[in-house]
């Protein structure tokens, strides 16, 4: 508050003093001019106290979800809010690397685990070799009908040619997705296409 009342009554001086110019010279005081140019400086002087002593604007937040967590009961679901907050706004490494986080804070899940394959994959321009294709293993071992860990699968197998293993692996997640759904009419056009790229002689 001194402060700011110091900055007013600079500022105020300052602006007096050149404001006064006219009439000062009308009075033909010897020192006129003086008087009034020392008014520049002072302005500038109480501008520049204002500025320095302004208190900080408010720090920029990251966005929902990319906050780094606070160690508490809900530290592992913390870092699964900001993981989906960072691969929300395209930094899929950033992603990966807070589910890993997660991970290790809560107990094993083949949805931390999916989630972290696609990351990953995704931060290696959906290329799926070495670990996000460790990870899918290891959530398909933890639940062999674990939706998106056998959409990844295939969608793995796929990309690398092998389409004898998309087609089972998609045709085992067409068998968990429930009948007549838009997931299930998408899975079942894959399967298709895999089974026809999986034959002999095609």
């Amino acid at each position: 508050m001194t402060a700011f009342v110091l900055t007013v009554v600079t500022v105020a001086l300052g602006a007096a003093l050149v404001v006064s110019w006219p009439l000062l010279r009308g009075a033909r005081m010897p020192h006129a001019p003086w008087l009034a140019a020392a008014g520049i400086p002072v302005i500038v002087a109480g501008v520049w106290f204002a500025l320095r002593e302004a208190p900080p604007g408010p720090t920029p937040s990251l966005g929902p979800g990319l906050a780094t967590p606070r160690p508490g009961v809900d530290d592992g679901e913390a870092w699964i809010r900001r993981a989906r907050g960072f691969a929300e706004s395209g930094r899929f490494a950033d992603a990966a690397a807070s589910y890993a986080e997660a991970a290790r804070r809560l107990p094993p899940s083949a949805s931390i685990l999916a989630e972290r394959a696609d990351t990953l994959a995704m931060a290696q321009g959906r290329r799926f070799e070495g670990e996000p294709d460790r990870l899918i293993a290891e959530a398909l071992a933890l639940d062999p009908r674990h939706v998106k860990s056998l959409a990844l699968s295939g969608t793995s197998a796929y990309t690398r040619g092998e389409f004898a293993i998309a087609a089972r692996q998609w045709r085992a997640l067409l068998a968990v997705l429930p009948a007549g759904g838009e997931m299930a009419r998408e899975v079942a056009e894959r399967l298709a296409d895999a089974e026809r790229r999986a034959r002999p002689g095609r």
